[in-house]
């Protein structure tokens, strides 16, 4: 049980982590160009969408173990 709360909190922690960085990216972006469109565009969603895609995948991993074993 401990495992499982302290993996669902370091995906929250890290998701954070990735999102912060994201945002500080996207205010440097925005102070140096002035340009909101190109700072958004400078975003890496990639990182996000697959830490996302890996959490869910840790969340499916965990609820199999859960029901079987």
């Amino acid at each position: 049980m401990r495992s499982c709360i302290w993996t669902a909190t370091h995906n929250t922690i890290t998701l954070h982590l990735v999102v912060e960085l994201q945002i500080s990216h996207l205010l440097r972006s925005l102070l140096a160009t002035r340009d909101l469109n190109s700072a958004l565009f400078n975003i890496n969603w990639q990182s996000i969408y697959e830490h996302m895609k890996q959490k869910d995948i840790n969340s499916n991993e965990r609820k199999f173990s859960r029901h079987h074993y």
